[in-house]
């Protein structure tokens, strides 16, 4: 109840500044926007987790491993929730506030070593959400577990296993882009409002720092996958 309680309190002050025509023209208020929406989205998770992973069901086109995997995030959105969280935290910290100083950079005619300076500053901030989306897959593990015991009793392979664990992985990463592009063109619109008079300018999405967002979500897929794998074979071990 407080999380969400928390969370309404942020939107409704974000909508509030929105409103406010000191803050849209203040152009470093683009950074407070991807605060304020990151700070509004992770409690209520609870509440569009479910249906924003309504989008994996277009994975179903992509074979049974792919079905089964996306019918197991959806069906265990708590569990989902658990893991795009974190992550998302990470990148909003990296890709969604660097993104807004971007634009102030290139508008004042800045140094781009300011930019990676100041994102090498919010670093710290990512450590505590980085650490728990790594721990959310290990306290996870019992289930996991479970979930390839199934398989197994079903006859599914190895091979077939681990793609379900893949591909379990790639639903996580890319909701997390989609939250993360959200938060990031939200405070990218915001500056460049502020700068310009507009949101969406030419070459807007030329602010959006894509390596950074790329190296989070690859680095997101392949830890995620590979803790799942370890966390499968660790349950397949005698005695357990």
């Amino acid at each position: 109840m407080v999380p969400t309680l928390l969370g309404l309190l942020s939107g409704v002050s974000f909508v509030a500044l929105l409103l406010d025509d000191a803050f849209r023209r203040d152009p470093s208020n683009g950074v407070a926007t991807v605060l304020l929406v990151t700070m509004t989205l992770v409690p209520l998770a609870g509440w569009y987790i479910g249906p924003l992973l309504q989008w994996t069901r277009l994975l179903h086109v992509a074979g049974p491993a792919a079905r089964i995997a996306a019918g197991s995030v959806r069906a265990r959105s708590a569990f989902t929730s658990a893991l795009v969280v974190p992550w998302f935290l990470v990148a909003s910290m990296t890709v969604g506030l660097g993104s807004s100083l971007s634009v102030l950079v290139t508008a004042q005619d800045g140094d781009a070593a300011a930019l990676w300076s100041g994102l090498a500053l919010l670093s710290p901030v990512a450590g505590p959400p980085l650490v728990a989306g790594l721990g959310s897959v290990c306290v996870m593990r019992r289930r996991r577990v479970v979930d390839d015991r199934t398989l197994r009793r079903a006859g599914a392979s190895r091979r077939h296993r681990a793609a379900v664990v893949g591909w379990e992985a790639v639903c996580v990463v890319v909701t997390v882009a989609v939250l993360t592009l959200a938060v990031t063109v939200a405070g990218v619109a915001t500056t460049e409002t502020a700068l310009v008079g507009r949101p969406f300018p030419a070459g807007w999405a030329d602010a959006v720092l894509w390596f950074p967002l790329a190296v989070v979500l690859g680095v997101m897929l392949v830890v995620v996958t590979l803790l799942g794998l370890l966390v499968r074979r660790d349950g397949r071990r005698p005695g357990r």
